[in-house]
């Protein structure tokens, strides 16, 4: 099998790309080692026989998959050989297991020119090592970092297209960690992300009440980092590596389950078709009315805040180049907020009662609304004709808050919003998806080198790992972001009151500043005492108000 195939005593038929590809899978499946003579040697001879322009020339074979029968070409060879490849290097990486090793004393890779065919890839019969269902931003950010361990990974999604929403545009420091590392803040950068130093919260008029400012974390953890949400999504789908497939379009049907009813994959439904896709580890990113985790048995209650936001686009150049901060506005009728998006564009949201929009149609009638909301900020009033040109961009969504009980069961992984959803103007749900997803990726990791083997036992290691970790960290990013979300949103009289003292006291007292900073911005929870919290009320003076870390000498430029 490495490259001939004996017909007879002393007599060789060379081989094909085809079967050399067939055959080193399906040994490697069977697990044979990659450190097998012949494994290596298959894997040799398809590197050798690649050509100049990438592909592999297909040999004239007949092949029956799937009730349908066609010749190779080269399209066919190239997808056989690129997979039978990748998951020979999959199985080496996995066997040794040295994600971070040293890579001067590393064996040098061969190197595989990309073919260029213009088929688009067909996944094989092999089962990937991870099946990820949703493609939003926990989903493809889990993609990202599972798939930089060497894993096979298919990623599905039910929506056909990225839908444009007006959520998930503000990135904090803790997951823009993540993003550099993988090359994707770098890539919102050559497409015009907008770079935000301060969130602040202000009175109508504009005068700050709070100022939670990044300048003041270390160095590069400076900033935040405005961009729309499907610009987001697809700066992470073209950061995902070769060993790493999306397809959308395809709905999960129901779990697939072994004989102690461990998860190992997924029903699936594709293009009027139903198949099975089985793999060690499922993650369930399918949003905040999960399907998996239900299928799981983890009940977890979304809780729905008594209000509505309205978001709007608006183009308006020259506000855009004055914003430079996350503005929360407090008014008496609830949260306006306020940044800047690329393009010369800024995102308004605008706090509605649950009813208020009701029965609201025609464009007149939101036109009227909008313009009294703005009409009792006056510094957002001068907004007024621009919001009115792009009325027609509004979207009104619903705001809940969840907290899973549990981030795993068996097989099973749950991210994103699965796991846990917050209130908007905290900017912490897509943050906490990001890390979420790079603490899975790390605990597996963590087994993987333990173990050297993707089985249902390391996988159920690491989620146990992973629930345990992860599970306190996001308890406490939810009570930061309920807190915050309270302190501007509430409308009752004792919410008002409570809310105001909170913002006023906290502005003023600089530790409580860059403690509440430090934990927004997701580099790790600083959690607040009970002497904290009244002290933030006001009822307890604070003689330890300005002990706070040194500032830094200033803010990297972004590369």
């Amino acid at each position: 099998m490495e490259h001939g195939e004996r017909t007879g005593p002393g007599t060789t038929r060379r081989g094909t790309v085809e079967e050399t590809a067939w055959a080193l899978r399906g040994l490697l499946a069977a697990g044979l080692s990659p450190t097998d003579p012949a494994l290596a040697a298959a894997a040799r001879w398809l590197v050798d026989a690649q050509r100049a322009d990438g592909c592999w020339t297909p040999a004239p074979v007949n092949e029956y998959i799937r009730g349908c029968a066609r010749y190779a070409d080269d399209g066919i060879a190239a997808g056989l050989a690129v997979r039978a490849l990748a998951q020979y290097r999959s199985a080496e990486a996995r066997r040794s297991w040295k994600p971070r090793a040293d890579p001067a004393r590393a064996a040098p890779a061969p190197r595989i020119r990309p073919p260029r065919i213009r088929h688009r890839r067909r996944r094989q019969a092999m089962s990937p090592d991870v099946l990820v269902c949703g493609a939003g931003v926990g989903g493809l950010a889990a993609a990202r970092a599972l798939g930089g361990l060497g894993l096979d990974v298919l990623v599905v999604d039910k929506q056909p297209r990225i839908r444009p929403i007006a959520k998930g545009e503000v990135l904090q420091p803790g997951a823009l960690r993540l993003l550099r590392s993988w090359g994707v803040e770098k890539r919102l950068d050559a497409q015009g992300a907008v770079r935000l130093g301060r969130l602040v919260v202000r009175d109508p008029r504009g005068t700050a009440l709070m100022s939670l400012d990044y300048g003041q974390l270390p160095a590069p953890d400076q900033w935040l980092l405005a961009h729309d949400h499907t610009a987001i999504l697809a700066a992470l789908a073209d950061s995902l590596g070769p060993g790493v497939e999306l397809r959308r379009g395809v709905r999960a049907e129901a779990p697939l389950r072994d004989d102690s009813g461990r998860i190992t994959g997924l029903r699936l439904a594709e293009g009027g078709r139903v198949h099975e896709e089985r793999a060690p580890l499922v993650v369930a990113a399918d949003g905040i009315s999960s399907r998996l985790r239900a299928w799981a048995g983890i009940e977890a209650k979304r809780i729905d805040y008594p209000h509505r936001l309205v978001s709007f686009d608006i183009a308006d150049a020259e506000a855009a180049a004055r914003a430079d901060d996350f503005s929360a506005y407090v008014t008496d009728r609830g949260l306006r907020l306020l940044y800047p998006l690329p393009g010369g564009r800024l995102r308004l949201y605008l706090q509605a009662g649950p009813d208020e929009l009701r029965g609201v149609t025609a464009r007149g009638e939101p036109a009227d609304w909008t313009t009294r909301a703005l009409s009792q900020v006056p510094a957002l009033e001068p907004l007024t004709e621009s919001l009115l040109a792009h009325i027609d961009s509004r979207q009104t969504l619903p705001v809940g808050r969840l907290l899973s009980p549990r981030l795993a069961g068996h097989g099973l992984a749950l991210v994103g919003e699965a796991a846990y959803a917050v209130h908007p103007m905290a900017a912490q749900g897509m943050n906490t998806a990001i890390t979420s997803a790079g603490a899975l990726a790390e605990r597996l990791s963590g087994h993987l080198e333990r173990t050297g083997e993707m089985s249902a036992e390391t996988v159920d290691g690491a989620l146990r790992d992973y629930h345990d970790r992860q599970l306190p960290l996001l308890a406490q990013a939810a009570t930061t972001s309920g807190n915050a979300a309270r302190m501007v949103t509430d409308l009752s009289w004792g919410g008002r009151v409570l809310g105001r003292r909170a913002v006023r006291h906290t502005g003023a007292n600089p530790r409580l500043l860059h403690t509440v900073t430090h934990n927004m911005s997701g580099l790790g929870p600083r959690p607040l005492t009970l002497l904290d919290r009244l002290q933030q009320l006001g009822l307890l003076p604070d003689p330890r108000a300005h002990r706070v870390p040194a500032a830094p000498a200033g803010r990297p430029q972004p590369m």
